[in-house]
């Protein structure tokens, strides 16, 4: 039975149920502690407070909270010197806007500063209604913080696994091509690997990011920092298969190709190797990504021996800048692996 398909919804389902559920306590929380009649900024507090990791939650609640206390300040100035006016209205947001600007805010958080104002400003500047206002916010940003915390905790790991996972196969397909007798390699193809690489890049750094202030997703620092060094790696072997293409596609095909056809299948091959191990770490991944290694080395050493009979020139640069990346890209597998893999006596992946 393909359960799939109802994995994917449930994960769907997770961010509106948190919702309803931090927009729900919330309301009832300011009822029961404030008495208060209708507590729509806290629901509103706890709703847009959720994004996608907890600390960006804190972080992103704390400047609700600042927005609202702006807003009231500034509501409450103007309240004495304008009455609720076209004027006041467009002078309070335009001070809000412009202060939350040079304080950083982010463009929903610095919205909250003008929504606060004018909601004090239409009813007269009254400081009860905005100190309650102000108490609603914050425990509305609270309960969004706990709930996104300690309810199905976001985990963005697998979601980053994939993502390397999916730009080391598109380098692998990217060298098997470029040892094939098919036509030149293109520029847009490098372009798609910088695409990817950027796609990686975001998964990863979200995926370190998910682990600040998460109690319940510790177990998940080793996997992340895994997936920094692979990431690294595969974002500097991108570059170099970059510079491959270019090199093949200026220079003599017919002379560079035959060249370095074997280093570049044994290339693709490593690559592949040391996405396995990535993704599933064990000896078997191990030693098929050892034997990969080796395979590779003894191509890059077969092709130095032709060099020297080159004509020279353009020939000769092209040849030696191909040789120097396929080199590159062996010693970023293996100082890689080396990360990855845990040394003697205990430590944990990812020591140098």
């Amino acid at each position: 039975m393909n359960t799939r398909p109802l994995r994917e919804l449930t994960v769907r389902a997770i961010p509106p149920a948190k919702a309803a559920l931090a927009a729900g306590l919330s309301w009832w929380l300011s009822v029961l502690t404030f008495g208060s009649h209708q507590p729509y900024f806290a629901s509103l507090a706890a709703i847009l407070s959720l994004q996608v990791t907890v600390y960006e939650t804190l972080a992103f609640g704390a400047q609700r909270i600042l927005g609202v206390v702006l807003g009231i300040a500034l509501s409450l100035s103007l309240v004495h010197f304008l009455k609720a006016s076209a004027l006041a209205v467009a002078l309070l947001v335009f001070l809000g806007m412009a202060v939350s600007s040079l304080l950083g805010f982010r463009a929903r958080a610095a919205s909250q500063v003008g929504v606060s104002g004018l909601l004090v400003l239409a009813l007269g500047g009254k400081p009860e209604y905005a100190a309650a206002r102000l108490m609603e916010t914050v425990l509305g940003a609270l309960v969004g913080v706990l709930v996104q915390a300690l309810v199905w905790p976001p985990d963005p790991t697998p979601s980053a696994l994939q993502a390397v996972a999916a730009l080391g196969r598109a380098i692998e397909r990217e060298l098997r091509d470029l040892a094939s007798d098919r036509e030149p390699p293109k520029p847009g193809r490098a372009l798609a690997l910088v695409r990817q690489a950027s796609e990686a890049q975001a998964a990863v750094t979200l995926a370190r990011q998910s682990l600040r202030l998460n109690p319940l997703r510790r177990g998940r620092a080793k996997d992340a920092r895994r997936l920094e060094i692979a990431f690294a790696a595969l974002e500097r072997i991108a570059i170099e298969v970059r510079g491959m293409g270019r090199s093949l596609r200026d220079g003599e095909r017919q002379v560079l190709q035959p060249l370095a056809r074997g280093p570049l299948q044994a290339a693709g091959a490593a690559v592949r190797a040391f996405v396995r191990e990535v993704e599933q770490p064990g000896s078997a991944a191990g030693s098929a990504l050892d034997e990969a290694l080796a395979a590779l080395r003894q191509r890059n050493d077969e092709v130095l021996g032709p060099l020297p009979g080159l004509s020279g020139g353009p020939e000769l640069r092209d040849a030696a800048a191909l040789v120097s990346d396929l080199g590159r890209l062996e010693q970023d597998v293996k100082k890689a692996v080396r990360a990855l893999r845990p040394r003697h006596g205990g430590a944990r992946p990812g020591s140098a």
